[in-house]
This record gives structure tokens, sequence and C-alpha cells, in this order.
């Protein structure tokens, strides 16, 4: 059984560890609502873009820039792979492994090639394992 000054200590532990509960609620609650101001701006900066992107583009069509009309055939694409090796990034590796062989498996259906630059091993491993080809490889 604890006596009275072991009682003491721990009820002035659990006081000190409350106002520190309280500031860093306070904190996390003031950075929110930055994120959320930003937030709330955001779709209208999307729109203006989208504006702004369709009007370059209307200026631009039928002036022979190929990266506006499109190209009549396109048979080899090259796919740049970002795969983390460390941290706690297997979702991020998942879904981008995903990604990538759902496109590559598009592509060949549709009868063109595609090669694929891996930047992390784990990438790398991906591509091994399902004989996609490697055009580069770094880590």
């Amino acid at each position: 059984m604890a006596n009275a000054r072991d009682l003491g200590r721990k009820i002035y532990s659990l006081r000190n560890m409350q106002k520190v509960m309280r500031a860093m609620n306070m904190i996390a609650s003031t950075k929110f609502r930055k994120i959320s101001y930003l937030q709330e701006s955001l779709p209208f900066f999307y729109q203006n873009i989208e504006t702004i992107e369709k009007d370059v583009i209307s200026a631009f069509h039928g002036g022979g820039y190929l990266e506006i009309d499109g190209y009549s055939d396109v048979k080899n694409v090259e796919v740049v792979m970002f795969t983390a090796d460390r941290g706690l990034c297997g979702a991020h590796n998942s879904t981008i492994q995903k990604a990538a062989g759902l496109f590559v498996e598009t592509r060949e259906k549709q009868g063109g090639e595609c090669e694929i630059t891996c930047i992390g091993r784990k990438g790398a491993a991906f591509c091994k394992r399902n004989n996609y080809k490697i055009y580069h490889q770094t880590e």
C-alpha cells in the first residue's frame, strides 16, 4: 500500500502531465486551424490553374506542337518509379507498384512496350519479380 508521500508525488506528476497534454492539444488545434484555412482556398487556386491551362492549350492547339496536339502513335513508353527503401513507406511502395503494374499491363495489351527506370531497391525488386524491362536502376 502506498503511503501519503507516494500518493502526493503521483498526483503532482499526473497534474504536470495533464498540463503538458493540454499544451500539446492547443498546439495541435492551432496547426489544424491553419491547415484547414489553407485547404479552403485550394479549390479556388485549382480552378484558376485549370482555366490558365485551358487558355494555353487553346492558344497553341493546331500550331504543330506535339506536346499539345499529341503524338499519332506511341510505341515505347518510359516509366519512372520512385520507391522508398527505409522507414514506414510500405503503403507508398505498394501503391506505386500496383499503379506501375497496371500501367505496364495496359500498355502491353494495347501493343506498346514499357521500359521502367527504378529509383529505389523496392521498385527494382518488384520489376525483376514481374519480369518488366528495366531501363535504368539506381538507389
